[in-house]
């Protein structure tokens, strides 16, 4: 993967759809429906539960999370986001850990722009904190 971006992109994007498309989703950002923090589902709430009740009790929390897919319990997509750091075949893990490392490349490289203007400010740097229990993640900063 290159910061220059171009046909490595391509290439990143292609092998993502190949080994995850079927089973990974965007997360939607609606009001009313979806939470404005998490992007859980809500019912005519601007926040879930629990952001909500996060923010009442602590101040300087983020205004804005960036889920990349949903991870649901039970789906093909539990499945990657647990494996990634719980699976006990180190293999499994290596192959999870790079769908991961693929989503974040190229969630951080196409939407960066878009947070940017979302919070008003251009991105300065960029920041993925990888798993305590031994995952990976892709990190890179300016």
């Amino acid at each position: 993967m290159t910061a220059a971006g171009g046909d490595d992109t391509a290439a990143v994007a292609q092998q993502l759809v190949r080994r995850a498309g079927g089973f990974l989703r965007n997360p939607i950002r609606e009001i009313g429906v979806t939470c404005a923090v998490c992007t859980t589902p809500v019912e005519g709430f601007d926040r879930c539960f629990v952001c909500q009740s996060a923010y009442c009790a602590t101040s300087g929390l983020a205004d804005l999370v960036v889920p990349l897919t949903y991870g649901i319990a039970g789906a093909q997509s539990g499945f990657l986001l647990r494996a990634y750091k719980d699976n006990p075949d180190a293999r499994v893990r290596r192959q999870q850990g790079l769908v991961i490392n693929w989503l974040t490349y190229l969630a951080i490289l196409v939407h960066e722009g878009c947070i940017g203007r979302r919070v008003g400010l251009a991105v300065g740097c960029r920041l993925a904190v990888p798993s305590v229990r031994g995952g990976s993640a892709f990190i890179r900063s300016r």
